[in-house]
């Protein structure tokens, strides 16, 4: 990422939420001073500079929400790759690179979608809509194959790691068992690794730590179960796996912006989800 996109958007640098966690995808927007006229447009990574009068624009996304569970080319090949680090995006991308064209109308294509239909919550846009979300999944799927049409998509390393395997492993244990108490050393074990070592490969594969994910995934859940359930707060906290309620409020209002009770109320009142928090 350029130095122009690290001072207009210091917040890119934290280590936080963006998007929704049920939606990890978000556009930043910084009007950008006067450029002299003929400055190129160009693809940062996830900034594009477009001219005289430009604002400089970011989409940030969680390359798992183009995952699935297909066994394609496209997902071995591609799409798996990119969620475990293996692919790399191109730092910049100019009008003489090849795949210029069509990557910029799809980026266009997101920006419209931000545009139109996003909520603007701070510095962010979130897009709930599943019509929104699935053009601009769409969007991401004819980037990525217009870089690698483009031979632009290099490998971090040739071979398949076996650890990745493992790893969903843990992630579905995640999945399957948010409700009881989890322990670092189970999801250790699964890996065959020391605790330590675990939480350091956890990090660095998923750019979270596994803490942070279990309690994705159980507020993912609490959020469900306060939308379609009459189920008491107390009682959802329990069935997500928070035996301490200060920490499920702490925790829920962290990702959501939101107490539980407010997001109940809100969601309802709107007959839909919260959209000016953290989750979809």
């Amino acid at each position: 990422m350029g130095k122009n996109a690290e001072q207009k958007f210091p917040r890119l640098q934290e280590t936080r939420l963006h998007g929704t966690v049920t939606f990890p995808c978000t556009m930043y927007i910084a009007d950008a001073d006067s450029e002299p006229e003929g400055t190129p447009f160009e693809v940062k990574l996830h900034t594009i500079d477009c001219g005289v009068g430009y604002q400089e624009q970011a989409v940030l996304f969680d390359p798992m929400i183009l995952s699935g569970v297909g066994v394609d080319a496209a997902s071995k090949e591609l799409i798996d790759p990119l969620v475990q680090g293996r692919l790399r995006l191109p730092e910049i991308i100019t009008e003489r690179d090849p795949g210029f064209e069509p990557i910029k109308q799809e980026f266009d294509r997101i920006r419209r979608v931000f545009q139109e239909t996003a909520k603007i919550h701070e510095d962010q846009r979130f897009v709930i809509t599943p019509a929104s979300q699935l053009r601009i999944k769409a969007a991401l799927m004819n980037i990525l194959a217009s870089l690698y049409e483009a031979g632009q998509l290099p490998y971090e390393d040739s071979l398949p790691d076996p650890r990745i395997e493992a790893l969903k492993k843990v992630m579905t244990y995640v999945r399957e068992n948010y409700a009881s108490k989890i322990y670092i050393r189970e999801l250790a074990d699964i890996m065959n690794m020391n605790e330590q070592y675990f939480c350091r490969f956890f990090k660095k594969t998923l750019g979270k730590t596994p803490v942070t994910y279990m309690n994705e995934v159980r507020i993912r859940q609490a959020v469900l179960m306060l939308e379609k359930t009459q189920e008491t707060v107390v009682d959802i906290a329990n069935a997500c796996g928070y035996g301490n309620m200060g920490h499920f409020i702490t925790e829920f209002k962290r990702l959501t912006g939101h107490t539980p009770l407010e997001y109940r109320r809100v969601s309802r009142q709107e007959g839909r989800s919260v959209k000016d928090g953290g989750l979809e």
